[in-house]
C-alpha cells in the first residue's frame, strides 16, 4: 500500500504542476484511500494535505477548510512535541492561518500562523544528526518555515501592523 500510495502522491502533483485537473484529483484521492489502508497517520497526513492543496487549487475552499480540520485531528492523535506532530501542526495550522487570511480575518491568521511558525521552529529543533534524510528534513523545514514567516508577515500588514509585519520579514532573513 505504501509504494501505491508513494505513486499516487507524486502523480496527483504532477498533474497539479502540469493543470490536469481531473487526474489530479484522482490520483490525490487514491493517495488518501491508499494512505487509509496503511493505518500510519504520517502517511494520512500527506494525503489529506495533497488532496487538500488540490481541493484549494480549484478554489473549493470549503472542502480544503475540511481536509484542514481532518488533518489536524489526526495530528492531535502524534505524541506531543515528536517532529511529526510538529511538522504537520506547522502545516496545518499555516493552512488554517490563509484560510483566515483569505477570509480578512486577520486576528484568527495572525494566531494561527504564528503557531504554525512555533511548530515549525520547534520542529527543526528536533531534528539531530547530519545524515542526507535529515539533511533533506531540515532544509524542507526551513523552506516551509520561511514561507509561513511570510504569510504571517503578510497576516500583520493586513492587520496594518506594520512594525509587527517587519519583524517577521527581519526574522526570515535569518533563515
Amino acid at each position: 500500500w505504501e509504494a501505491a500510495f508513494a505513486a499516487y502522491v507524486e502523480a496527483a502533483r504532477a498533474a497539479r504542476f502540469s493543470g490536469q485537473v481531473q487526474k489530479m484529483f484522482t490520483y490525490s484521492e487514491k493517495a488518501l484511500e491508499m494512505a487509509g489502508k496503511t493505518g500510519k497517520a504520517a502517511l494520512q497526513l500527506n494525503a489529506i494535505n495533497e488532496t487538500r492543496n488540490a481541493h484549494e487549487h480549484v478554489r473549493n475552499f470549503g472542502k480544503a477548510s475540511e481536509l484542514t480540520n481532518q488533518g489536524l485531528a489526526i495530528t492531535q492523535s502524534l505524541p506531543a512535541q515528536s517532529g511529526s506532530r510538529l511538522f504537520w501542526e506547522g502545516i496545518f495550522y499555516g493552512h488554517v492561518g490563509t484560510e483566515h487570511s483569505r477570509r480578512r480575518e486577520t486576528t484568527n491568521a495572525i494566531d494561527a500562523l504564528s503557531h504554525s511558525v512555533a511548530s515549525l521552529e520547534g520542529f527543526l529543533s528536533v531534528l539531530r544528526g547530519s545524515s542526507p534524510q535529515i539533511q533533506s528534513l531540515r532544509e524542507n523545514g526551513r523552506g516551509t518555515l520561511l514561507l509561513r514567516l511570510i504569510w504571517l508577515s503578510n497576516a500583520y500588514l493586513q492587520a496594518n501592523k506594520l512594525q509587527e509585519a517587519l519583524e517577521q520579514i527581519q526574522r526570515a532573513f535569518k533563515f
